[in-house]
């Protein structure tokens, strides 16, 4: 019995330590510009006004804004439903406008 209880922990204890390094492999992770170079931080660290860069197949996991974009498709099938990726564009924001909350 000893054996086998002992045989159970270690087993329990690698099975916690693997499902730990799918977690972090799968956290999503956001590219920001900080002081000027880009770097790669834990997604739930990002706050207003962070400057997000990505590139073709990223995914995005915040709400942006968009600053500079060319010929951008965003797949936005699991908000809408939508199964054809959608063309963003960068419309003119008026001088006096204020920064959304």
């Amino acid at each position: 019995m000893l054996v086998n209880g002992l045989i159970g922990f270690v087993q329990e204890g690698k099975a916690e330590r693997a499902i730990a390094a799918l977690h972090q492999m799968l956290a999503p992770m956001a590219s920001v510009l900080v002081d000027g170079e880009r770097r790669t931080v834990d997604s739930e660290s990002l706050v207003p006004g962070d400057i997000i860069v990505f590139d073709a197949g990223d995914k995005i996991s915040a709400d942006v804004r968009l600053l500079e974009a060319r010929h951008l498709k965003i797949q936005e099938a699991i908000l809408t439903g939508e199964s054809v990726p959608v063309e963003k564009y960068l419309p003119p924001v008026a001088k006096n406008s204020e920064q959304d909350d």
